[in-house]
C-alpha cells in the first residue's frame, strides 16, 4: 500500500497509511452488522490470551501440588502466572498477526498461522512452565520448605525438570503444549477464512449498490 505509485490511485480516492488502514478494517469488522460472521477476528486474539493465562495458572497449580503448597499465596500467584503469558501473547498476536489478516497482505498463510502458533507455544506453553515453576519456589522457599529458591537456578531447574518428567505431568504438559500451538494456528485459520468472506461480503454489497 505505501509501495503504490501515485499514478496507480484512482483520482479521489482515500488513501491510508498501514496503521489508518488497520484501524479503518478493524472499525468495518466491529461494526459489522452479522457479529458471527466476524467473531473470531474480533475476539481471537482475547481468546489466545485466555488459553495463555489458563496454562500459566495451571502450570503453577501443578508446581505448587509438587511442593505440597495449598492455599498460602494462592490468588496472588495466580494471577501473576496468568497475567503475564495473557499479557505476551495478545501483544504479539495483536502486533504482528491480526495486522497482516486484516489488510489480507500477500503472504503465505500457512506461515502465518506457524508464526501464530509459535507465539502462542512460547507464552502459552514454556514461559507458563517456567514462571510456574520459580513462583511455586519462592513460595515454598519463604515459608521454609526445602526446595531450591530461584536464587539457585541450576538446582531449581533440574528439580523443574523432575517433576515436570513425572508420568503425571509429562503427558499433561505435553497436551498443554499442543493445544497452544494447534489451537492457535486453528484460531488464525479462522479468522484468516472470516476476513476474506467479510471482505467477499462487502464486495458484493458495494457492488449491489452500485447498480
Amino acid at each position: 500500500m505505501q509501495k503504490a505509485k501515485v499514478k496507480d490511485i484512482p483520482q479521489g480516492a482515500v488513501t491510508f497509511n498501514r496503521e489508518e488502514a488497520i484501524n479503518h478494517v478493524y472499525h468495518l469488522v466491529r461494526d459489522h452488522d452479522t457479529p458471527s460472521h466476524v467473531y473470531l477476528l474480533k475476539y481471537g486474539v482475547a481468546l489466545n490470551g485466555m488459553l495463555a493465562a489458563f496454562s500459566g495458572i495451571w502450570c503453577l497449580k501443578y508446581y505448587r501440588r509438587a511442593f505440597g503448597l495449598r492455599k498460602e499465596v494462592a490468588f496472588t500467584s495466580s494471577l501473576t502466572c496468568g497475567s503475564l503469558p495473557a499479557i505476551t501473547t495478545y501483544t504479539y498476536q495483536y502486533l504482528f498477526v491480526l495486522p497482516p489478516i486484516l489488510l489480507q497482505e500477500p503472504g503465505c498463510p500457512i506461515c502465518l498461522e506457524l508464526k501464530a502458533g509459535a507465539i502462542q507455544f512460547v507464552a502459552g506453553a514454556i514461559i507458563p512452565v517456567f514462571m510456574g515453576l520459580v513462583t511455586a519456589s519462592m513460595t515454598a522457599a519463604k515459608l521454609g520448605f526445602n526446595v531450591p529458591p530461584p536464587t539457585a537456578p541450576l538446582q531449581l531447574l533440574k528439580l523443574g525438570m523432575q517433576i515436570a518428567n513425572h508420568p503425571q505431568g509429562r503427558g499433561k504438559i505435553a497436551a498443554l503444549s499442543f493445544v497452544s500451538l494447534f489451537g492457535s494456528m486453528c484460531l488464525v485459520y479462522g479468522e484468516q477464512m472470516q476476513m476474506l468472506n467479510f471482505t467477499k461480503r462487502l464486495q458484493a454489497r458495494q457492488t449491489f449498490t452500485d447498480d
